[in-house]
């Protein structure tokens, strides 16, 4: 763009263009020294620091971001030259096509309206005198400055209305949905058949992208044309990249009961394919609204839709997330004073989850692992296998499954919680029934079920023995003088620990299986196999992954390195757990009803079949699963292998 054509050019972009030349020559100068003429480049530019600058001008922005959006990119790219010319003799610049402005508008006034009219008032003060010379123009622009500052500019996205349309608004949720990235025509070029002008068209968003030539010709000449024929000039469409997503607002500002409300988002150049589904977003841009096409006799659709023209993760340092020296110490001398008695260290790390839910030692254990992983790799073909495990929790309601469910959206970098037809507000809720397959309890297909590598059913089953451990549970919590053992080892590992550990062992740890846990889980897996009441789909290849994953998660829980005989059946009594009509060991016993063992390392059960219903990991349990898998000639005794 040179000289002359810039004097064509309105007033506001040169305006524009001079700001940007000012504030942001650092960014237009690293531009011009990238290498990639092709690729599309942000400028990013803070609000607050336009409003200092010109208030005027940050307003019109502000209340008219589809044209002066538009004169911002302009301004760049003349920006951009003028950064060329006065590189010339120091560094080879190389010309771009497309400079994107990008607006922050938080840490700007805009955030508090009434910080934001302090501020436009200290500005008439310093600028009084300019400010009568121009009386009737700033007079019309202080009303649609305080018109403006009338609309929310923050709302949440169950608050978007029609009066949010047309101006700068700013949303914050979280991602659920993260599209395909598509490709979609940006501009053509068309030029009047009378007088040979020639002008931009760009698609209509609220058309379905199409693009409508005008009525007569656009020129703005002294004499204007009223040409109304037009050629399109081949070889001057561009193309762009499209993405659309869809952001929820966060559950934990929510009231008790409310539904989540949600809104798609359109990312374009080099805005497309920054986020993924469970990132925490702030997102600025135009709403408006997508029609869907007319047709006879059908009644038109009308879906509000966020245009961005700025996004920012706000989980960035979420996933971040420190851990001091000391910590790392605490976790060290926490597994000295439990060399000796490890499982009771590892109970003592599980009463830290969820700590509101008395019990459900299962459950919690699943969560655990489930939040820690296995590791990934890479096999010989080249395809990666996945290290993150899958958990599904069905059950009856009451049974905890959504506090389980927002505590570990808690405890992870990144999540979405959704909700479903008839659910809970945390999570998806399946009726269970009584003894029957799992196809049945949850209404999923045998090959979607072999994704998850644990599906708990948790029914509310009637037992007298679990149910007055219960009530005596909860009864207890309004005497103090009586001190409750559980509770004080849960609070050995608050919220704000328990998270630094899962991240550290999931970072540091990369266990590998030793020849004995190989042994467990391949006699294991064969002897699934062979069973006559195996499920076909379930038992696969897809489970041999799952318990080598949960194998790893156990060991990394553990902090240690290596996949021990006690991580192989730790994972294999979470699968039995899952295949309540296919398990090797009889009566696995309701999740629900599973508890914690006071000593797990040496209690020695006496009753039959208690350590079934209790679900605790002690030697004899651990001969129960061996016994079962010596049916193979190759597997050695019990005895040899402790």
């Amino acid at each position: 763009m040179d000289s002359a054509a810039m004097d064509e050019q309105p007033a506001h972009v040169k305006d524009l263009a001079a700001f940007l030349i000012r504030h942001h020559s650092d960014q237009l100068r690293a531009i011009a020294l990238s290498r990639d003429p092709k690729l599309h480049y942000p400028l990013y530019v803070s609000f607050a620091e336009l409003m200092d600058a010109d208030p005027p001008l940050s307003h019109l922005v502000f209340s008219q971001p589809i044209e002066y959006l538009r004169f911002f990119d302009e301004a760049a790219l003349w920006a951009h030259k003028v950064t060329l010319r006065d590189l010339d003799g120091f560094d080879k610049g190389i010309k771009k096509e497309f400079i994107h402005v990008r607006i922050d508008i938080s840490g700007s006034p805009l955030e508090c309206p009434g910080l934001f009219l302090f501020k436009i008032t200290i500005i008439i003060f310093s600028h009084f005198f300019q400010l009568v010379i121009r009386s009737f123009v700033i007079k019309r622009w202080l009303m649609s400055i305080f018109g403006c500052v009338k609309v929310e500019t923050f709302p949440s996205i169950g608050r978007v209305r029609v009066k949010h349309r047309g101006i700068l608004l700013t949303l914050k949720g979280t991602v659920i949905r993260s599209g395909a990235i598509k490709m979609y025509e940006g501009e053509r070029k068309y030029m009047c058949q009378k007088c040979k002008h020639e002008y931009l068209v760009y698609p209509e968003l609220e058309s379905r992208n199409s693009i409508k030539l005008p009525s007569y010709c656009p020129s703005q000449r002294s004499n204007p044309c009223e040409g109304k024929k037009f050629t399109h000039l081949e070889g001057s469409i561009t193309c762009h990249d499209y993405q659309e997503i869809k952001i929820q607002e966060s559950t934990h500002v929510l009231g008790v009961g409310a539904i989540p409300r949600s809104i798609p988002v359109i990312l374009k150049d080099d805005l497309v394919d920054i986020i993924k589904a469970g990132d925490g977003v702030i997102v600025t841009g135009i709403l408006t609204a997508k029609w869907s096409p007319d047709l006879k006799d059908v009644r038109c659709d009308l879906d509000p839709i966020l245009i961005a023209n700025y996004i920012r993760r706000t989980n960035a340092l979420k996933s971040e997330i420190d851990i001091p020296d000391d910590a790392i110490v605490k976790f060290k001398q926490f597994w000295s004073d439990f060399k000796d008695s490890p499982l009771k260290g590892r109970n003592a790390i599980l009463r830290g989850i969820c700590p509101q839910v008395f019990g459900l030692f299962t459950v919690k254990l699943a969560v655990a692992l489930t939040l820690i992983g296995g590791v990934q790799h890479v096999d010989v073909s080249g395809t990666k296998v996945r290290g993150e495990s899958h958990l599904l929790l069905v059950g009856d309601p009451g049974t905890g499954k959504s506090q389980f469910l927002k505590f570990a959206a808690k405890l992870s970098n990144r999540s979405v919680i959704t909700t479903g037809l008839g659910s809970t507000s945390a999570g998806l809720t399946v009726t269970a029934v009584k003894d029957g397959a799992l196809s049945i309890n949850t209404a999923l297909s045998g090959p979607l079920l072999s994704r998850f590598d644990i599906v708990l059913v948790l029914l509310d089953t009637k037992n007298p023995e679990w149910d007055g451990v219960v009530s005596s549970h909860i009864l207890s919590e309004g005497e103090p003088d009586k001190g409750n053992h559980e509770e004080d080892l849960a609070n050995i590992w608050p919220f704000s620990m328990l998270r630094r550990y899962i991240h550290f062992v999931k970072g540091y740890f990369r266990p590998v299986l030793t020849k004995e846990a190989e042994m467990v889980i391949s006699n294991y897996y064969q002897l699934q196999r062979r069973s006559a009441t195996g499920n076909a789909a379930r038992t696969t290849v897809r489970m041999l992954e799952s318990l080598i994953r949960l194998a790893q998660a156990h060991a990394r829980l553990m902090f240690r390195n290596e996949v021990t005989r006690l991580d192989a059946i730790t994972a294999i009594l979470c699968i039995e757990s899952s295949m309540t009509t296919s398990a090797i060991v009889d009566s696995v016993g309701n999740a629900l009803h599973s508890n914690f063992a006071e000593n797990p390392d040496q209690e020695c059960i006496l009753a039959n079949n208690v350590h079934l219903l209790t679900h605790r990991i002690d030697a004899k349990q651990e001969r129960l699963i061996l016994e079962k898998l010596r049916s193979f000639d190759e597997f050695p005794d019990t005895n040899s292998m402790q």
